[in-house]
């Protein structure tokens, strides 16, 4: 990917916590914490709902799917480079069913995900405020509050369980995605 931002960032997570906000009402992400194994920690920036659509009059719920599948060994962990990730080109190779959510939802939702994971990998635009992080963790097509309309850079996480070898990559979509 020639995107100097676009990276898949894979760690163990350590914390996982409601995005800090003065105003409750203006809380839309998740922020899971994930161990790097080099020293290094990266934040995962998830979103609950869309402040964009909110203010534009839309509906700011969010649309999940998740595509289940299995492994045999955990990712290495790192920050690398991203292949583009297609949301289109996923759902054409699987049966993907995205079901509407609301923040609550969703907070307790990818709360308890990111808690229970042996393993985390996250796809999205890095960013550095006090250290390493991904945000953008979600379609990145063009919404109802978004005409920008931007493809094969999609974000998205995913979350292994060792012991059943199993995992669950989560589509994140808003309004007219």
């Amino acid at each position: 990917m020639s995107d100097p931002l676009y990276r898949r960032g894979v760690g163990r997570p350590t914390a996982v916590l409601l995005e800090p906000a003065s105003d409750p009402a203006r809380i839309d992400h998740v922020w899971g914490t994930l161990d790097l194994g080099d020293g290094r920690n990266l934040r995962a920036v998830i979103n609950t709902m869309s402040l964009r659509n909110q203010a534009a009059g839309f509906d700011d719920r969010v649309h999940l799917g998740i595509v289940r599948s299995t492994f045999d060994q955990l990712p290495p962990t790192g920050i690398f480079p991203a292949e583009g990730l297609d949301y289109d080109a996923i759902a054409a190779q699987t049966n993907v069913f995205f079901e509407t959510f609301a923040r609550p939802e969703l907070e307790t939702l990818f709360c308890d995900k990111l808690r229970l994971a042996d393993c985390v990998e996250a796809w999205g635009d890095l960013f550095d405020r006090t250290g390493p992080g991904i945000h953008q963790i979600h379609s990145r097509r063009a919404s109802c509050a978004v005409a920008e309309d931007i493809r094969g850079r999609d974000g998205a996480f995913k979350c292994y369980d060792q012991r059943t070898k199993t995992a669950e990559l989560y589509l994140v979509k808003f309004c007219g995605q």
